[in-house]
């Protein structure tokens, strides 16, 4: 990563705690306070959920390049959806790319 990268991602957090602190943060806890109890389950939950089409997305474009997850095949059937769109260029091999 690059470090101006770092830099900013630094100043933001100053930037954003700075405004929390300022205009109330103790009004965002006590919101968050109010919360019913299956929320803090549920967004851990989906996230999770989330997580784990991501994974099973790129093990599909790993295996269709070529490159099958070690422990082991990738899943046969993807979703239509996820068959439509492009793999990321990150994943295309070079050969492949250059036509």
């Amino acid at each position: 990563m690059n470090k101006r990268w770092i830099l900013a991602l630094v100043a933001a957090l100053v930037q954003y705690l700075g405004l929390g602190l300022v205009f109330g943060i103790h009004d965002l806890g006590a919101t968050l306070a109010r919360l019913p109890w299956f929320w803090w389950l549920l967004a851990p939950a989906a996230a999770l959920v989330g997580h784990g089409f991501l994974f099973l997305r790129w093990q599909f474009y790993l295996a269709r390049l070529g490159y099958p997850w070690p422990g082991g095949p990738a899943p046969a059937s993807m979703p239509p959806a996820w068959r439509s769109s492009p793999p990321p260029a990150a994943a295309v091999k070079p050969c492949e790319a250059s036509g």
